[in-house]
């Protein structure tokens, strides 16, 4: 459920999706062709606005992420069991919680919420619940879902996860990185981000478009934080 809206998975209709013939292509290419895209987020406003409010960081930055990949539909297409291609009304965020004795990870998701503080209510509990907590599957699957991941120790220009998997609705799912903040040569803080795509439903000009989405959002904390 997302508040009071039930998932749903509605099938493309095939003859009036205008990249019919960019998803045949790549769904016929071996191998699950994905490509990723690494850029830099302006993110000094927000935290300023974030440390005002006591928010936690990774917790905020969960949320503008997963609203700009709800704001997609590229980027909440898959797979149904039976090969055809659809779109979910809605994506949750999967992310892993570090355990700092065995210096591994859980796996959770949150269910995502189009409401600032609603998520991050329910991704603290989460993340409170499952933090000594060990295992890749840690809460019940669910199909709707994308990947989320944070490397807070390491500054990137670049990162590539190399998947391959033909598993019912998570193909088309994209994988998204964040890494450490660091201040450029203005001061400006800024947040690596990577965005890994399956070129099938996903072009460039879709992630250009997510990272505009993205950027926005960063920039007007005051307009979703009320």
């Amino acid at each position: 459920m997302w508040g009071e809206t039930e998932m749903t998975f509605t099938l493309i209709d095939m003859d009036a999706y205008l990249r019919k013939e960019h998803y045949k292509h790549y769904v016929s290419i071996s191998g699950s062709c994905t490509y990723s895209v690494t850029t830099n987020i302006d993110i000094t406003n927000l935290q300023n606005v974030l440390k005002t409010g006591d928010f936690r960081m990774f917790h905020s930055h969960c949320w503008l992420i997963s609203k700009a990949v709800n704001d997609m539909p590229e980027f909440r297409m898959a797979h149904n069991e039976k090969g055809e291609l659809g779109i979910f009304n809605y994506v949750n965020p999967r992310y892993n919680v570090f355990n700092k004795e065995t210096e591994t990870f859980g796996g959770i998701w949150t269910e995502y919420h189009a409401d600032f503080k609603t998520f991050y209510k329910n991704c603290v509990a989460d993340m409170d619940k499952y933090s000594d907590k060990v295992g890749f599957a840690l809460m019940p699957d669910i199909p709707n879902i994308f990947d989320l991941s944070c490397l807070p120790w390491v500054n990137f220009t670049g990162f590539n996860l190399n998947i391959y998997c033909q598993c019912p609705f998570t193909w088309f799912a994209p994988q998204i990185t964040i890494g450490k903040i660091v201040p450029d040569h203005n001061g400006r803080l800024q947040l690596p981000v990577s965005v890994q795509v399956n070129h099938a439903v996903c072009d460039g000009y879709h992630v250009g478009r997510f990272v505009e989405r993205l950027q926005l959002l960063v920039n007007e904390p005051e307009r979703w934080m009320s």
